[in-house]
């Protein structure tokens, strides 16, 4: 970041995952990422999360997955705070 001489960053992630059945996974995380620009420029950013998945395995090669993510970034710089609400679909396949 211009006007910034480093960066201190911070995270830590949680997550548990549980099987449900023997085809079917569910996870829940929390994150949370702490950046303090070091220099000129003081703006220290941080960031937290929570995400929701499910994943069902059709056979030992091929599932499909379901996530839901909330992110919100609160910043003491006006115009770099967010909230990001996220669904994604997956499929996947692997040898």
């Amino acid at each position: 970041m211009a006007g910034s001489s480093g960066l201190w960053d911070t995270k830590v992630t949680a997550t548990i995952e549980h099987e449900v059945l023997r085809n079917v996974l569910i996870a829940l995380g929390l994150t949370y990422d702490g950046a303090a620009y070091q220099g000129t420029l003081k703006q220290n950013d941080d960031g937290y999360g929570f995400n929701a998945s499910v994943r069902w395995k059709f056979n030992r090669n091929v599932s499909a997955g379901l996530s839901v993510n909330y992110t919100m970034r609160s910043s003491n710089m006006l115009l770099d705070r967010y909230v990001r609400d996220q669904i994604l679909v997956d499929l996947k396949g692997q040898f």
